[in-house]
C-alpha cells in the first residue's frame, strides 16, 4: 500500500518541474512513512513521485521502479504475484527482488493491457515504456483509488486529489452537476469528483495517454448467467472453498497481518479463516461508540474473539474525539460522503498502527451476497406491483402519508421505490438521500437539477446494462458492486485506513470470488426474510450458531444524537454562514425546515444533515480554505 502522484506532457514540449512532483508526493505522506522516490524521463515528459507502505520485500520493493526502458509506480499488492512470477519466469524472465510490484512491471511490460485482466489484486499504478504511452489502471472493483486531470497538454494523476490540486494549473472548482449528483447518491458517482475538471478512473478500466491525448477504457467487464448446482451443498462447498483461498491469498505479508473485527459474522469468518490458514494468533481491532451503547459491538467483537482464538483490542470513541477528527476526516476523504460510519475505520487503524501495517477486514460481503434491508424489498416488489393499481396505490397513499412514512428516511425512499414499474426509476429512488424533488426545492437555481432525473437513471443504467440477463435482485446486486461500493464504501474505508498508514484488505471483494458470486441465482442469497443465504450457511460449518444468528449492525454511531446535541452548534454555525456552499448554491429555507423537523422528532432527517455537514466542511478545507 503506498500512494503516486505524476505528470505527463503528451501536448507540450516542456520539462517536467520535479519541485511540483515534490510537492505532490509529500501531500501524500501519510500513505508511505516508509520510503519515498522520485522519477523523471530521460525525455524529460514523464515525472513520478511516490510514497512506500512496505509490506512485501522491506529493502527490495523501492519505487518509481525502473527496468531497462520501463519504469512503474504503483498503489496496492498483487496477491497472485507469486504464480504471475512462475509463468514470466517459464517464459524467460528474470527477477532480481522478491516484490510484487517488479513482477508487475514485467506482467504489464510483457503483455500490456492483456497481462492487467490477469491480476487478482488491489492496485492502482501507473506504467510507461520510454517513448510510448503512459498506461494507468485501476483494480477490477476499485479498492483502490485513482484520479486525473487534464490541464493544457499534461495528464495529472494520483492516488489522491490532494496531490492533483499541487499542480499549478489544475484549479480548485466545484462542479455543481456532480454536487446534485452527490446530494441524490451520497457520494460523487464516477468518472466525476466534486471538483470541476478532476475525475476518478473508474474500477476495473485503463487510461491510455499518447500524443493525442487520453483514452479511457474498460478492461473488465462480465456478463453473468447462473449457474446450476445439482446439490445446495455443492454451492455451499464452492462458496467456502473460494472464501478460505481468497483470505490465504490476501494474508500475503511480510508484516505482520490483523484483523478489523466488528460483532457480526462476516469479520467473524475472516478471522476464523485466517486461523485456520496460519495457525497463528492474530489480534483483532474493534471500535465502539460513546452513547451508542445499542450499536456498540465491543463485548460481541470480544466474545467472538474469544471464541476463535484472537487476541483482541477495542477502543471507545467519544463525541469529543469525532468532533475533532471531523474536519481532517473530510481532508483525508477529499470528497463528501454521507456514510457516516466511515470515520470508524480511522478509529480502528489507529489503533492497530502501533501492532501491524495490514488488516484484512469483512467489507464488501453485503453487495454482492444481498445482506442490506433494500434487497428484500427488491425482492419482493413484484409481488406488490401485482396488486390491483387501486388496492396498490391506495395502500402506499396511506403508509407514505402516515407519521411512520414521514418520520422515517429509509421507508420513505423504500415506499417510493416500492410504486414504481421501471427497474431503472425503482433503483433511483433506492438511492436517493435529496430527490430530485427536494433538489428543486433547495437550489437557487435550478439548471443542475433539470436533468439530474436522466442523469442518475444513466449513471444506474451504464453499471446495470451487462446484467439484464438476471433477475432485478441481481440486477440490484450487481450495481451496487459498481457503484455505491467503489465510489463510496470502499473509497472512504482506503482514505481512512491511509490516514492512519495502514493498509485495509478485502477478502470478500477477491475478483475469483465476486465473479462465482454474481452467476448465484437470488435464492441462494434470499430466502424468505433471511440474508445471505449461502454465506451464512458456510458460516454455521465453521462458527458457532450464536454468532452466526447475531444481528447486523456494522460499524454503527450515534450521529443522530450528535448531530443533534455536540455537532449541532458547529453544523449551524457552518452551513448558516455567509460564505458557506450552503449560502452559495442553496435556499435557507429548506434546509431551516429540516434541521426543525429533526431536532423536534417530526422527521429523521440525520442523513440530510450529516451530507450537508460534510459539503460544509470540504468547501472550507479545499475550495475557500478558510
Amino acid at each position: 500500500m503506498c500512494g503516486f502522484a505524476g505528470i505527463f506532457h503528451f501536448g507540450r514540449d516542456e520539462a517536467v518541474d520535479p519541485s511540483v512532483l515534490e510537492r505532490m508526493g509529500t501531500v501524500m505522506a501519510h500513505r508511505g512513512p516508509d520510503g519515498r522516490g522520485a522519477y523523471v524521463s530521460p525525455d524529460r515528459r514523464l515525472g513520478l513521485a511516490h510514497r512506500r507502505l512496505s509490506i512485501i520485500d522491506l529493502d527490495g520493493g523501492a519505487q518509481p521502479m525502473v527496468r531497462g526502458d520501463a519504469v512503474l509506480a504503483f498503489n496496492g499488492e498483487i496477491y497472485n504475484f507469486r504464480e504471475l512470477r512462475a509463468r514470466l519466469e517459464a517464459s524467460g524472465a528474470r527477477f532480481s527482488t522478491r516484490s510484487d510490484t517488479e513482477v508487475l512491471l514485467e506482467q504489464v511490460g510483457r503483455k500490456g493491457l492483456a497481462g492487467i485482466a490477469e491480476l487478482n489484486g488491489i492496485f492502482g499504478f501507473a506504467f510507461r515504456c520510454l517513448g510510448g504511452p503512459v498506461l494507468l489502471a485501476r483494480d477490477q472493483l476499485g479498492v483502490k483509488p485513482l484520479y486525473y486531470a487534464v490541464v493544457a497538454g499534461a495528464l495529472v494523476f494520483g492516488s489522491e486529489i490532494k496531490a492533483i490540486l499541487e499542480h499549478p494549473e489544475v484549479s480548485r472548482e466545484v462542479d455543481v452537476d456532480a454536487l446534485a449528483e452527490c446530494l441524490a447518491l451520497r457520494f460523487v458517482p464516477s468518472p466525476k469528483t466534486l471538483f470541476r475538471g478532476i475525475f476518478k478512473l473508474g474500477p476495473g478500466h485503463t487510461l491510455s495517454c499518447t500524443e493525442s491525448g487520453p483514452r479511457v477504457q474498460p478492461y473488465w467487464v462480465t456478463h453473468p448467467m447462473y449457474e446450476t448446482f445439482s446439490y445446495e451443498s455443492d454451492a455451499i462447498d464452492t462458496y467456502s472453498n473460494k472464501l478460505a483461498r481468497a483470505v490465504k491469498r490476501q494474508m500475503v505479508s511480510d508484516v505482520p497481518v490483523g484483523l478489523m473485527l466488528s460483532g457480526g459474522v462476516d469479520s467473524a469468518l475472516v478471522g476464523a479463516l485466517m486461523r485456520r490458514a496460519t495457525g497463528e494468533r492474530i489480534t483483532g481491532y474493534t471500535v465502539g461508540f460513546e452513547g451508542g451503547e445499542k450499536t456498540n459491538e465491543v463485548e460481541d467483537a470480544l466474545d467472538t474473539a474469544r471464541v476463535i482464538g484472537l487476541e483482541h483490542r477495542s477502543v471507545t470513541v467519544t463525541a469529543r474525539d469525532y468532533e475533532r477528527f471531523f474536519s481532517e476526516f473530510v481532508w483525508h476523504l477529499e470528497e463528501p460522503s454521507g456514510n457516516e460510519s466511515a470515520p470508524a475505520a480511522y478509529f480502528v487503524a489507529k489503533l492497530a498502527r502501533p501492532d501491524v501495517k495490514v488488516l484484512l477486514s469483512g467489507q464488501g460481503a453485503d453487495e454482492p451476497l444481498a445482506g442490506y434491508d433494500r434487497y428484500l424489498g427488491e425482492r419482493y416488489s413484484s409481488l406488490f406491483r401485482s396488486l390491483p393499481p387501486g388496492v396498490a396505490s391506495a395502500f402506499l397513499h396511506r403508509l407514505s402519508s402516515s407519521r411512520f412514512g414521514q418520520k422515517n428516511e429509509k421507508i420513505r425512499r423504500s415506499l417510493q421505490a416500492l410504486g414504481e414499474s421501471s427497474t431503472v426509476r425503482r433503483f433511483v429512488h433506492i438511492y436517493s438521500i435529496f430527490s430530485v424533488e427536494a433538489q428543486q426545492q433547495l437550489w437557487q437555481s435550478r439548471d443542475s437539477v433539470l436533468t439530474l432525473d436522466e442523469r442518475l437513471a444513466e449513471i444506474i443504467d451504464t453499471r446495470r446494462r451487462p446484467a439484464m440477463g438476471l433477475d432485478s435482485l441481481s440486477q440490484l446486486l450487481f450495481v451496487d458492486t459498481r457503484l455505491s461500493l467503489p465510489d463510496d464504501l470502499l473509497t472512504a474505508a482506503d482514505k481512512m485506513s491511509m490516514a492512519a498508514s495502514l493498509e485495509l484488505r478485502v477478502p470478500y471483494l477477491d475478483v475469483e470470488l465476486v465473479e462465482f458470486l454474481e452467476t448465484l441465482p437470488t435464492r441462494y442469497k434470499l430466502r424468505g426474510l433471511s440474508r445471505k443465504w449461502i454465506h451464512l450457511a458456510a458460516a454455521r460449518r465453521v462458527l458457532p450458531a450464536r454468532i452466526v444468528r447475531r444481528r447486523k449492525k456494522g460499524f454503527a454511531n450515534p450521529v443522530d444524537r450528535w448531530i443533534r446535541k455536540e455537532l449541532g452548534v458547529s453544523f449551524d454555525a457552518l452551513v448558516f454562514a455567509k460564505d458557506s456552499l450552503s449560502s452559495r448554491y442553496f435556499r435557507r429555507e429548506p434546509i431551516r425546515a429540516m434541521v426543525d423537523e429533526d431536532r423536534s422528532g417530526r422527521a429523521d432527517r440525520k442523513r440530510n444533515l450529516y451530507l450537508l455537514l460534510c459539503l460544509e466542511l470540504w468547501h472550507r478545507r479545499f475550495i475557500t480554505r478558510s
